[in-house]
């Protein structure tokens, strides 16, 4: 369905691409709702909330991705609430702590922390990753903490986080987990390898 145009500012591809957010394919849905949010349409903010509030998985994250993109004050609201509410599972408040944390809100920062010290499993890196984001030696320090304390999936995450971020020549070998940690160190004391 990927409609693309030269005249982002058409109010007929918007509406176009409005009609779509009720369409049952997955892909159609998910980037009508980008493409709108990158437009800067906000007439789709109580679509994102309801999605958010309401919606499946799929439909929760690209209305957290969508709510970010927009960065209107309504948006940031709208994450702020579901975050002072309590809501959603585990998941979902790692999402919103991480997009939160993107719009310079620090609300979810500490349930983030604790999860990438906890170092269990790949959403510690997703945690880790998201404070690096934001504060790049805090990030740095809770990703050797993680190689050094973690469990064998959250190492393994992190080793491919790794590589994602600078392609570590061996990361999918034995001397992954080791060049990761000398990458970090390596960034940790100012150098770039």
């Amino acid at each position: 369905m990927l409609l693309r145009s030269y005249r982002p500012n058409d109010d007929r591809i918007r509406d176009r691409l409005r009609r779509f957010l009720d369409d049952p394919r997955e892909k159609s849905w998910s980037e009508a709702a980008v493409a709108l949010a990158r437009y800067q349409d906000q007439t789709i903010l109580p679509q994102l909330e309801s999605w958010l509030r309401e919606g499946d998985r799929p439909r929760r994250n690209v209305a957290i991705e969508c709510l970010k993109l927009l960065d209107v004050p309504e948006g940031r609201l709208v994450l702020r609430n579901f975050w002072d509410q309590n809501l959603g599972d585990e998941e979902d408040r790692l999402v919103v702590a991480a997009a939160l944390l993107t719009l310079d809100d620090l609300r979810g920062l500490s349930h983030l922390e604790s999860n990438a010290r906890a170092a269990k499993a790949s959403w510690s890196v997703f945690a880790a990753t998201s404070i690096y984001f934001h504060d790049f030696r805090r990030g740095l320090e809770l990703m050797l903490g993680i190689l050094h304390e973690g469990d064998l999936e959250a190492r393994q995450s992190l080793v491919s986080q790794i590589w994602n971020l600078t392609d570590l020549p061996h990361a999918f070998t034995a001397d992954g987990i080791h060049e990761a940690q000398v990458w970090i160190e390596s960034q940790l004391a100012g150098g770039a390898l």
